[in-house]
């Protein structure tokens, strides 16, 4: 009897003992790769990018897809990605360059995560193809993906980097994006926007750089845009070089020589300029890559160091002009907008390369009132640095209590007028009245106002807010031939130990940097 109730208890507790499961680690080379293999170890690992989004469709709790340094997946038709892995990571291994996974195909969308938790993405570069009449996504997050980080990727030349599609009428439902992270990562030449969307909270873009997006598309031209957020917080994020599309024109030819000529009937360029191409299913090699020319001819121009030797043979595409100035606002918000931080980002543009439609951090009401009403709240902006902007710097609309704190502008741009702080709520928007702004010890320098078109209100314009207030800014205009020394207000507006200063004295290397 006694040693059937020891043997009963003995089972009792081996039965509450959680069985260990171990973690599975994929490998995957497309150097040395063969999808035939098991992929469990270097020695044996997995080939292509299909192969990897098989296995990500089963991976389980803990496991590990690594991707080896140094290979280049080129071209890759790349396969949707889908399903829950709470705790799942795709990351590298080997040394080297970050492995690169390269797209043809318009369309595409590298990871697309529909309902899915928990996964890791490190260490690797994404490069896409859009195409005339397609799209293409780096990383897709759809219907109520959450708990999902970004780690030091770089994502090249898609119509949008990152898209968070959630759910923007119920964000906190089960259809909402939650507690995504993007941190450490390079997103260049994408010819939208850097990130796209929201529908959802909890939001993190922390530390990444923005170069050369938005030069493709006329609208969701942006570094960042941000629609449909309950909480989330944008800091010490670095954008250069906005919004910069011109026209396309067809290319006639590209050669597969030491230095490829290309050819383009009229084409109206200089050298030193530089270019995009746009459209080369053929000759995917040059396609989205910005390249600086130069001129030969009407008709011709070199690719600077490009050998296009070993290219594939060029068949049609077209190519667009780097215009270098920057038309649209680089970080902005639609919708709907509570308890979002901006901290100490730099959005600079170099001097007199911003046009009128260049605007810094601005949100505000945007679509159309069936989709209800916008508003935004409880909006913390502070630290930020912004340079040689076109036009607003801060802009905000719909907007019930907002801080703008410690923030610095610094303007040497004669082309168009400048507004630093700015109210753009407009008439026919639906929402919320500005109500309750402070702007505290902001800096505004304005080396060179000698445009025709500066306007006077340089430093603040809170036209339509109800309680603003301004207390504790500096002011500093260089040359005061068209800007006085003043603040801008329609109606009641509290100032406070303000100081502004005019002179001639500031030069564009003695107060600001683009480093």
């Amino acid at each position: 009897m006694l040693k059937i109730l020891k043997l009963t208890l003995f089972s009792l507790i081996i039965s509450f003992i959680p069985l260990t499961t171990h973690a599975t680690t994929y490998y995957f080379s497309f150097s040395e790769g063969d999808d035939s293999n098991d992929g469990l170890s270097e020695g044996a690992p997995f080939k292509t990018v299909t192969k990897l989004s098989q296995i990500m469709d089963n991976m389980v709790a803990g496991d590990v897809a690594l991707l080896k340094r140094g290979d280049v997946w080129e071209p890759a038709n790349t396969q949707n990605i889908s399903g829950p892995c709470m705790g799942c990571t795709v990351d590298v291994y080997g040394s080297g360059d970050a492995p690169y996974i390269q797209a043809i195909h318009s369309d595409s969308v590298f990871f697309y995560l529909n309902n899915s938790d928990g996964w890791t993405f490190k260490n690797f570069t994404t490069h896409c193809y859009t195409g005339s009449a397609g799209f293409s996504w780096s990383f897709f997050l759809f219907n109520g993906t959450s708990d999902i980080m970004f780690d030091d990727v770089q994502v090249d030349n898609c119509t949008h980097g990152v898209y968070s599609n959630g759910n923007e009428s119920d964000l906190n439902g089960t259809s909402a994006n939650r507690r995504i992270t993007v941190k450490n990562s390079r997103f260049n030449y994408n010819g939208g926007a850097g990130w796209l969307g929201g529908g959802g909270g909890d939001f993190v873009i922390h530390n990444n750089t923005y170069t050369y997006n938005g030069w493709e598309h006329p609208f969701l031209n942006h570094s960042i845009y941000w629609s449909y957020w309950d909480g989330g917080r944008i800091t010490n994020n670095k954008t250069f070089h906005s919004n910069s599309g011109g026209s396309e024109v067809a290319v006639t030819s590209v050669s597969k020589a030491s230095t490829a000529v290309v050819t383009v009937t009229g084409h109206g360029y200089t050298t030193g300029d530089y270019v995009y191409f746009v459209d080369s299913a053929d000759m995917w090699e040059i396609n989205h890559h910005r390249f600086q020319i130069t001129v030969l001819d009407a008709d011709t121009f070199e690719l600077d160091g490009v050998n296009s030797t070993t290219y594939n043979t060029f068949v049609t595409g077209n190519v667009l002009k780097d215009s270098e100035v920057c038309s649209g606002a680089i970080f902005v918000g639609h919708g709907y907008g509570d308890e979002v931080y901006f901290g100490y980002n730099k959005l600079y543009e170099d001097p007199d390369t911003a046009g009128a439609s260049c605007w810094g951090m601005p949100w505000d009401a945007a679509y159309a009132p069936e989709r209800g009403n916008e508003q935004f709240t409880n909006m913390t902006v502070e630290g930020n640095i912004l340079s040689n902007l076109g036009n607003v710097y801060f802009g905000m609309g719909n907007t019930g209590t907002a801080r703008f704190n410690f923030n610095r502008i610094y303007h040497d741009n004669n082309k168009t007028f400048i507004r630093g702080f700015y109210d753009a709520t407009q008439a026919q928007d639906p929402g919320l009245q500005n109500n309750d702004v402070i702007a505290q010890y902001n800096l505004v320098v304005v080396t060179d106002d000698s445009g025709n078109d500066l306007n006077l209100t340089a430093g603040m314009d809170f036209s339509s807010t109800d309680n603003a207030e301004a207390k504790n800014n500096y002011f500093f205009f260089g040359d005061t031939a068209n800007v006085p020394c003043t603040i801008g207000r329609i109606g009641e507006f509290t100032q406070t130990d303000n100081v502004c200063i005019e002179g001639s004295s500031f030069t564009d290397s003695t107060i600001h940097t683009t480093e």
